[in-house]
Formats: structure tokens, C-alpha cells, sequence
């Protein structure tokens, strides 16, 4: 039915894909996180 990950804190997610070529994703992310952790993400330079 689905499917879990976990990704460190700091961790850098750059590449995200579909795995189904007929039926659209869809994604639930929960960001546990202290007061005042600063921004939850990271700009990327071109």
C-alpha cells in the first residue's frame, strides 16, 4: 500500500521520482524538528 523513509537531519534530498508510469505520487512529510531549528531547507546554487 505504502511506503516509509527516513532521512538524517542535515540530510540533502536531491532526486525524487515517481516509480509508477501511470498513476500520479503522492507524498506526506512530517518534519520533526526543535523551536527556533532555522530553515528546512537548503537553496541550491545553479
Amino acid at each position: 500500500m505504502g511506503q516509509i523513509w527516513f532521512e538524517a537531519p542535515g540530510a540533502i534530498h536531491s532526486f525524487a521520482e515517481n516509480a509508477s508510469a501511470t498513476e500520479p505520487a503522492e507524498l506526506l512529510a512530517i518534519f520533526v524538528a526543535e523551536d527556533d531549528c532555522g530553515p528546512l531547507t537548503i537553496p541550491v546554487a545553479d
